[in-house]
């Protein structure tokens, strides 16, 4: 039903209503909601947007990969890490009582800044824990190294993964 007053329309439905509802009435619900939502989205993008401060600088204290431009880590003054893999292979020794039991130990290790190495992290070992202190006391011997240099001169430290089997020697009968 439809009911005509001076200055609008008012829509019923049904028997006669207190409350009427006016078109201005609700032209300006339905913009004041729809002024909300711009609103918070707006406020939402300009937030996320927002430059975000830092209050400390990044500082770089050990990478994994080293950046173009950078120069590895030089093994005992000169080497690569091929001198220094056959360098671990002439100087490991199977712990004393376990010759005889094949074993593998990878072991996560840094090349710091002073050349020498550390941070050591066993990765993989087995139960028997003279393994993996065999190959952390030969790391601690490693001859010094240059250690590993960003493109502008930087010195960093520089992490590396190294995997070592222990391979029972066959025996002459």
């Amino acid at each position: 039903m439809k009911e005509k007053n001076n200055l609008e329309e008012t829509y019923f439905l049904g028997k006669a209503q207190e409350t009427r509802y006016t078109k201005s009435h609700i032209y300006k619900k339905v913009f004041g909601i729809a002024a909300c939502v711009i609103a918070i989205i707006g406020i939402t993008i300009v937030l996320m947007f927002k430059p975000q401060s830092v209050s400390q600088p990044h500082v770089l204290k050990t990478i994994a990969v080293l950046p173009e431009g950078g120069q590895m880590p030089i093994f005992n003054g000169n080497g690569d890490i091929n001198d220094f893999l056959r360098w671990v292979m002439t100087n490991i020794q199977y712990p004393k009582g376990l010759e005889d039991k094949p074993a593998r130990v990878v072991i996560n290790f840094t090349v710091q800044k002073d050349g020498t190495l550390g941070l050591f992290k066993v990765l993989e070992a087995p139960k028997e824990k003279a393994y993996e202190q065999t190959v952390i006391e030969l790391l601690k011997r490693s001859p010094h190294w240059k250690p590993a240099r960003l493109s502008d001169g930087e010195e960093v430290n520089m992490e590396f993964t190294l995997p070592v089997v222990f391979t029972p020697e066959v025996r002459k009968k």
